[in-house]
């Protein structure tokens, strides 16, 4: 099964689109742990399902698929 990763580029015109200026704040909007974005936005570890649940809260209405990319 192939590993995802986020697609750091669209992550960040998404942030922007939302106003959201730190990981930190991003977290905070995804109801994750901080760390766990750093681990995942670092590629040391794979986004789980709670982190895909929480894109879809932090960014209601946009494409997953744009967001997501197959390593």
């Amino acid at each position: 099964m192939p590993r995802l990763r986020i697609n750091r580029s669209v992550l960040d015109d998404y942030m922007a689109a939302e106003g959201i200026r730190s990981r930190n704040a991003l977290a905070k909007r995804m109801g994750v742990n901080s760390a766990t974005v750093y681990r995942v936005l670092s590629g040391s570890q794979a986004p789980g399902e709670r982190f895909y649940l929480g894109l879809k809260t932090a960014f209601p209405g946009r494409s997953m698929d744009d967001l997501l990319v197959k390593q």
